[in-house]
């Protein structure tokens, strides 16, 4: 849980001040009765945090290990395989921001696909990051699905065009 860390993410996902901090003393608390009652520290633990806490809660009532999520799909997926013989990825995620960088999975995609010299194109409902911080991610391209004067509330409900619009000229640009 490593300090807890609600605010990691919860701010993306629309809590509020007040419900981070409220989230941030729960996993506290959690994490204080976990140790008193189970002798498990599961305030340092590498992804115990995740999923508000869901992976310390399963190591600590299930005896769960833990593993890093995205290599284990990757690994039965057989993405590095499929990378060798692959000319372009595209991903994708809701914000395509500074948290972007740890850890998530557009940054994980890229990281495999950079190794073989493939290139990703990110595709997200909004790309807050500057041109250096995608070029730092290993991206080829990032694109946001928001149009100028699109409230998100509309851009949500049209993602799936959007994308498919998106999409279609970004590979437009590659010919």
């Amino acid at each position: 849980m490593r300090g807890t860390g609600a605010r990691l993410y919860t701010a993306q996902k629309g809590a509020t001040a007040a419900q981070m901090r409220l989230l941030d003393r729960a996993l506290a608390t959690f994490a204080r009765v976990v140790r008193r009652d189970l002798g498990l520290d599961v305030a340092r633990m590498p992804g115990g945090g995740a999923a508000g806490g869901l992976g310390a809660g399963l190591v600590a009532f299930l005896g769960a290990k833990l593993v890093p999520g995205a290599d284990t799909i990757f690994d039965l997926l057989g993405l590095d395989r499929a990378l060798r013989h692959a000319d372009l990825v595209l991903t994708g995620e809701g914000s395509l921001d500074a948290q972007t960088a740890q850890g998530k999975l557009v940054a994980r995609v890229a990281a495999h696909a950079r190794r073989v010299r493939v290139p990703v194109y990110a595709f997200a409902g909004r790309v807050s990051l500057p041109p250096r911080g995608v070029k730092a991610l290993g991206l080829a391209g990032a694109w946001g699905l928001m149009e100028r004067g699109m409230t998100e509330r509309e851009s949500v409900r049209r993602a799936a065009a959007l994308l498919e619009a998106r999409v279609a000229r970004a590979l437009d640009s590659r010919s």
